[in-house]
């Protein structure tokens, strides 16, 4: 019996979330091309300054600690 109610309430929460991906998909649009522009810039400017950062931190330990 337990097993019965944990089956009904698995899928009454993919219901309640495939609800709410619904409401969702239904509100969105697609963006502009500056808005496309203007995000993918902030995308490579943010991987950029990551890789520099952790590029700086492995010269540094491979400095620091040899090989």
């Amino acid at each position: 019996m337990a097993q019965r109610t944990e089956r009904k309430s698995i899928l009454k929460a993919v219901k309640e979330s495939m609800k709410g991906w619904q409401l969702t998909l239904m509100r969105v649009k697609k963006p502009t091309r500056e808005e496309f522009k203007q995000n993918l810039k902030a995308v490579v400017l943010g991987l950029v300054i990551v890789g520099v950062i952790a590029y700086i931190i492995h010269l540094t330990a491979f400095i620091l600690l040899g090989s």
